[in-house]
């Protein structure tokens, strides 16, 4: 038994509640690599020539939202190295030892920008963290590295403010600063405007800013959520893969819940081949 592709049911989907309006629709998918395919499923389901909806990959919907170009990370290191050089001034390392650790940076700042927090109180409050795992009720002086490491601490924030203004002033970013953008420019968004329905398939674990774009749009009736679930751990609330979808479709209900039925439950047939190494695997696979 071969359950019918999630991307296959969301062409049958749009085919079948959206024939008539398809150019004024804009699905968007987890990543791009997924349109693809949707494309190609949409081709077979029609079987003749028609207008495409728009498909975006999720961080491409949100750089469209911001009007800012993502930078490719070698870039993105280089204009860090700029202002961390901005605050450190002559006490700078040197920009390869820099590049070592400035990937954790921006990792960082991703994260921050996608869960649409606070990036002072963030650093002030880690900065106040360490103090007190370093604090003594002895006599004992921090180490050198102890007082290095909560000079930086104090100096992210200043490093993520100066590092955003410089991106800002030529209309680039990084990918989580996209996300925070787009909220901030949602209102006035020539996207949003364009299209009457936006239709969100595959999401899962949402970070804020998707959450908030999405649960704004589904409550102003121009967002429907096509969810890839399973009824094994959709129904059942000690099944942890259900976790976060369980979430969303109580906060936005009239989802659309697009799945082949008990697919987890069904009988199966599973043949285990030992093969060493990932080389012999892939041969395997490919037979």
């Amino acid at each position: 038994f071969m359950a019918v592709p999630f991307l296959k049911q969301v062409a049958d989907h749009l085919l079948t509640q959206h024939k008539d309006t398809l150019e004024s629709c804009c699905v968007v998918l987890p990543n791009k690599r997924a349109a693809l395919f949707l494309k190609k499923h949409l081709a077979a389901v029609s079987g003749k020539t028609l207008w495409l909806p728009k498909i975006l990959g999720a961080e491409e919907f949100f750089s469209e939202l911001s009007e800012l170009i993502v930078l490719e990370e070698i870039d993105l290191v280089c204009r860090l190295y700029e202002s961390y050089r901005a605050y450190y001034g002559e006490k700078a390392e040197a920009f390869d030892s820099f590049s070592k650790w400035a990937q954790l940076i921006l990792q960082d700042f991703n994260e921050i920008d996608r869960y649409l927090a606070d990036s002072h109180q963030l650093y002030e409050n880690l900065r106040n963290i360490k103090e007190i795992e370093n604090w003594s009720l002895g006599d004992e002086e921090l180490t050198e590295q102890q007082k290095e490491y909560l000079v930086f601490m104090a100096s992210m924030g200043q490093i993520y403010t100066h590092f955003n203004a410089q991106l800002i002033k030529d209309n680039k970013a990084y990918q989580g600063m996209v996300y925070r953008k787009a909220i901030q420019k949602f209102e006035n968004s020539e996207l949003i405007s364009a299209y009457s329905r936006f239709i969100f398939c595959g999401f899962n674990a949402m970070n804020a800013a998707e959450e908030k774009i999405i649960h704004t749009l589904y409550l102003r009736g121009k967002a429907q959520l096509l969810w890839d679930t399973d009824a094994y751990y959709m129904n059942d609330p000690e099944q942890e893969a259900g976790l976060f979808l369980r979430r969303l479709v109580n906060l936005m209900p009239d989802g659309r819940k697009c799945d082949a039925e008990e697919n987890f439950s069904t009988s199966k047939s599973i043949h285990v081949v030992s093969v060493p190494k990932q080389m012999g695997q892939a041969m395997v696979v490919k037979q």
